[in-house]
């Protein structure tokens, strides 16, 4: 009986620091929000989902196609690489190659979330910040009076990670995520694994615990048994 009591407390112990981890997960997610513009953030990551066609080009390697999703990783505007510009003859910005970053930044007058592409990165001395000047790939949906400009005030971070796996998952943990294509990135968060993972921990320890209490019971009948 001793060798169960040792592993049920090893399994306990096991358990509470999984409802730990989880507990830190969701109160990380509740604080970075405020501070983050609604995205949460947990160890300097956030997780978002492509709902829209605005990325999507063929032609590039690390193309966004709907149903991704993505790792944005919190970064300096110093660290922000942008794309290779091409101007006019009168030094206007008419283009650039696709090989800057791909960042995401929130955007105040719609309330959301966009990730796109930088294609041009300035400092403004006066202000002493940067502005970024950044477009989707979509060579159909998108052109170059479409590019939105933004401070580094509303950066979330650069992309730096997807997979169409990912987007999977967010479907089935948020399926409104993929269903509505004016969601608010910004409030997407998983809605019900965390609650889930936070009671499965306190579940197993009980199961944990009323099993040891029947082993209990069964050794002392036995133990009854013997002195009879």
């Amino acid at each position: 009986m001793r060798i169960y009591k040792i592993i049920s407390f090893v399994f306990d112990i096991f358990l509470v620091l999984i409802f730990g981890f989880v507990c830190y997960v969701q109160i990380s997610i509740l604080i970075s929000q405020n501070s983050n513009h609604g995205v949460p953030k947990i160890f300097g990551k956030s997780i978002l989902y492509v709902y829209s066609e605005s990325m999507d080009d063929p032609d590039n390697p690390d193309s966004l196609s709907v149903g991704m999703g993505l790792i944005i990783s919190s970064v300096s505007s110093t660290d922000i690489k942008p794309s290779t510009p091409i101007y006019d003859e009168d030094g206007i910005l008419i283009d650039y190659e696709k090989d800057g970053d791909i960042v995401s930044f929130y955007c105040p007058d719609a309330g959301i979330v966009n990730t796109h592409r930088v294609a041009e990165k300035v400092f403004i001395e006066s202000e002493n910040k940067y502005y970024f000047i950044t477009m989707g790939d979509n060579p159909v949906l998108h052109h170059r009076y479409l590019a939105e400009m933004w401070s580094e005030d509303f950066l979330i971070g650069k992309v730096t990670g997807y997979s169409r796996a990912l987007g999977q998952f967010l479907e089935i943990s948020n399926p409104s995520a993929a269903n509505n294509l004016t969601y608010r990135s910004g409030e997407l968060h998983i809605a019900w694994l965390f609650p889930v993972s936070m009671f499965i921990p306190a579940f197993m320890m009980g199961i944990n615990h009323v099993v040891m209490y029947f082993l209990s019971l069964d050794k002392n009948e036995k133990d009854v048994n013997k002195t009879k």
